[in-house]
């Protein structure tokens, strides 16, 4: 009996310590992250240039890839104020649409961009998502350099002008 008592007590100290060393692990790698670190909106107009489209045959598609098609490009980062004159960086873009032709007036999903913004002195904001050419589009914030190494969070887009987009991210660290 005694001997029984003592293995139980030895299974229930082993799991209790194996329950304390997984929360303090958990505590080590989580708690930093989220203490003491608020998340940071950053909120920033692109203009953009002309996009290369690789097209796979004639498309009626015009300015916007067809499925399968290939769009990357780039321009400036403003300030997030139409009125903002002063490039702050540049972007990059690549893209594949994923949508066919007769459906752009009401695609969901239009294109999947792959896209660095980079914000001179400050760093870069990598991203990745699903773009649609009517309303919002939601990002998400794969990483970044400098002050938004190891960022995550999401970004929305909206056109607010002729070729002009307004990013606004919410990003933690």
């Amino acid at each position: 009996m005694r001997v029984a008592l003592m293995r139980m007590t030895g299974r229930w100290v082993a799991l209790v310590g194996a329950v304390a060393a997984v929360l303090a692990i958990t505590s080590l790698l989580v708690v930093p992250r989220v203490a003491g670190q608020q998340g940071q909106t950053i909120v920033i107009d692109v203009a953009f240039d002309q996009p290369n489209i690789h097209r796979l045959a004639e498309a009626p598609a015009g300015a916007w890839p067809a499925r399968g098609e290939v769009s990357s490009g780039g321009g400036k980062i403003f300030d997030g104020d139409l009125e903002a004159t002063e490039q702050i960086g540049e972007f990059y873009f690549i893209g594949v649409g994923t949508s066919a032709p007769e459906y752009f007036e009401t695609a969901a999903n239009h294109l999947f961009e792959v896209a660095r913004f980079e914000l001179w002195g400050q760093g870069s904001i990598d991203v990745m998502g699903t773009v649609t050419f009517r309303g919002t589009s939601h990002l998400s914030i794969t990483g970044g350099t400098g002050a938004f190494a190891m960022a995550r969070g999401e970004c929305t887009e909206e056109m607010v002008a002729s070729r002009r987009g307004r990013f606004t991210c919410y990003i933690e660290r």
